[in-house]
């Protein structure tokens, strides 16, 4: 979505965003676009002008996306599909950022009128105690410990991700059906705030 977000409130007086109406198989989704597996998608229709809002409503005001999902076609056996995939994510360019020397060297200057000897500022007063100034307890508990952490290394680490749909449609002529499961899965990082 693009621009600013604006809120508006409906005919029960409850607010609403500036997400367009989601009309799943003629029935109005309220749901988020995202939970609907694109494997079982057959159709999407966009409706942008007045004639949305004349079927749907105040509540189409932001336009209508139409979908329609797979079903199985007329006189069609049994067919059963299964796509899969899994990927690894690793990044393509790395840098190289200030380590624990670093994070002390920039924070001395973030309060160089106490940490350096006036008028050049250049000299760093050796009784200067920047650990005093740390904003968390995370932080000074990781100082006292002498931990370095390599933050690029915690947040560029490999990832996966794996997505499995399966389905089955079918139409006897007096019956259409069309059944699908899916599976995701990705790795999480847990990061935890230190020096």
């Amino acid at each position: 979505m693009r621009g600013r977000n604006t809120f508006a409130v409906d005919d029960d007086g409850d607010l609403t965003g500036s997400d367009p109406l989601i009309v799943l198989d003629g029935v109005i989704y309220r749901g988020s676009l995202a939970d609907i597996n694109p494997a079982d998608i057959g159709t999407i229709d966009v409706l942008k002008d007045a004639s949305s809002q004349a079927i749907y409503g105040s509540q189409a005001a932001n336009g209508v996306i139409l979908i329609t999902s797979k079903s199985g076609k007329t006189n069609q056996k049994p067919v059963i599909n299964f796509s899969s995939f899994y990927s690894i994510e690793t990044p393509a360019n790395t840098l190289t950022p200030a380590g624990r020397d670093g994070f002390l060297e920039h924070y001395n200057k973030i309060f160089y009128e106490e940490a350096y000897l006036a008028p050049e500022y250049t000299q760093l007063i050796l009784t200067f105690d920047s650990s005093a100034r740390f904003p968390y307890q995370s932080i000074l508990d990781g100082f006292n410990n002498g931990t370095n952490t390599d933050w690029l290394d915690v947040v560029s680490q490999s990832a996966h991700t794996q997505n499995t749909n399966i389905s089955m449609a079918g139409n006897s002529g007096k019956t259409s059906y069309f059944l699908s499961a899916g599976y995701i899965e990705s790795k999480r990082l847990e990061i935890k705030r230190s020096i």
